[in-house]
C-alpha cells in the first residue's frame, strides 16, 4: 500500500508542476515579447501558489498519515522544480529582451540611414515628386517605434 501511495504522491507532484509550467509558459508566449520583471515575478508567484495549492489539496490528509514525510519531501522537490523552471523563464525573457534591443538598434540605424540618404539626395539638387520627401521622413521617423 505504501508504494501505491508513494506513486500517487509523485503523480500529484508531477501534475502540480505541469500546471505551473503550463501557466508560466502560456503567460510568456501570449505576450510575444519580453515581460517586465515585476510582471514575470507576479506570474511566477501566482502560478506557484496555484500549483502548491493543487498539490496540497490532493495530499490534504497526508499529515495524519505515516507517509507525511514522503509527501513533505515531494513538496520540497516540487518547489525546487518550480524554482528551476522560473530560472529558465527568466533566461528566456532576458534573451527576448536582448533580441528586442538588437531589433530596435537595427531599426534606428536604418531610420538614420534613410534620413541621411534623403538629406544627401535633396542637397544634391534632385527634386522628388510632391509628397515623397515628407513621406520618407515620416517613414524614417516611425521606423524605430513601430512594432515588428
Amino acid at each position: 500500500m505504501k508504494r501505491k501511495e508513494r506513486v500517487k504522491i509523485d503523480e500529484t507532484s508531477e501534475k502540480a508542476f505541469e500546471l505551473y509550467k503550463r501557466t508560466m509558459d502560456s503567460k510568456i508566449e501570449s505576450q510575444r515579447r519580453s515581460l517586465e520583471e515585476s510582471f514575470l515575478k507576479r506570474c511566477h508567484s501566482n502560478s506557484k501558489n496555484k500549483a502548491i495549492a493543487a498539490y496540497n489539496k490532493e495530499n490534504q490528509y497526508a499529515r495524519n498519515d505515516p507517509l507525511f514525510e514522503t509527501a513533505a519531501d515531494a513538496k520540497k522537490i516540487l518547489e525546487m522544480n518550480i524554482q528551476e523552471h522560473y530560472g529558465i523563464c527568466v533566461l528566456k525573457n532576458n534573451e527576448m529582451k536582448e533580441d528586442e534591443t538588437k531589433w530596435m538598434s537595427t531599426r534606428v540605424l536604418l531610420a538614420t540611414a534613410i534620413a541621411a540618404a534623403l538629406e544627401k539626395l535633396l542637397a544634391s539638387g534632385v527634386s522628388l515628386p510632391p509628397g515623397v520627401g515628407p513621406a520618407l521622413i515620416i517613414v524614417a521617423a516611425l521606423l524605430p517605434i513601430v512594432d515588428r
